[in-house]
């Protein structure tokens, strides 16, 4: 009886080192680098509350659509204003390291809302010069959203024009 050959190897093991040392997952040849793009910029303005950092990681037009209402999508300079009125009801805001590769990252970010803690998977799509074109958060649970949006929305409405023109390009 002969034995039989290895299964092929399913996991990409270099790729999965990449991942949990903070090496770029794109590069195959074992050069450590510092993963310094506009996401974790991002992530290091939105924990130091610096929204004018923040705007500089964006591409001129960018877009988020709404996690609460499927219709509304924010670009360009709405998506600062809307994000400034977000990270201006959250606190404690904090990031964990942002992973994947090529032009999508996912980072979460764990933060109170009225004293109760609210998640946020946010995946963000890079265009070619590497600052964010996309941005698609992914909140829970469920109460702490109803209260984020509770708290948020009375700040959007003072601004009707930016919420038509959210409503316009859904």
């Amino acid at each position: 009886m002969t034995t039989p050959p290895p299964a092929p190897d399913l996991v990409d093991h270099l790729a999965a080192s990449n991942l949990f040392t903070g090496r770029n997952p794109a590069r195959r040849d074992g050069h450590n680098i510092d993963v310094d793009d506009a996401v974790t910029r991002y992530c290091s303005a939105t924990e130091a509350g610096d929204m004018e950092a923040m705007a500089t990681t964006f591409a001129s037009g960018v877009e988020l659509p709404s996690p609460l209402f499927g219709r509304m999508t924010f670009k360009g300079d709405d998506v600062r204003s809307i994000l400034t009125a977000v990270y201006s009801v959250l606190r404690d805001v904090g990031w964990e390291a942002p992973v994947g590769d090529g032009p999508t990252r996912l980072a979460v970010t764990h933060a109170k809302i009225l004293g109760m803690r609210i998640d946020d998977a946010m995946v963000f799509e890079l265009d070619q010069q590497g600052k964010i074109r996309r941005i698609r958060p992914h909140l829970r649970p469920l109460a702490a959203t109803l209260l984020f949006a509770l708290a948020v929305v009375p700040r959007v409405a003072t601004k009707p024009l930016m919420t038509l023109r959210a409503l316009r390009r859904a």
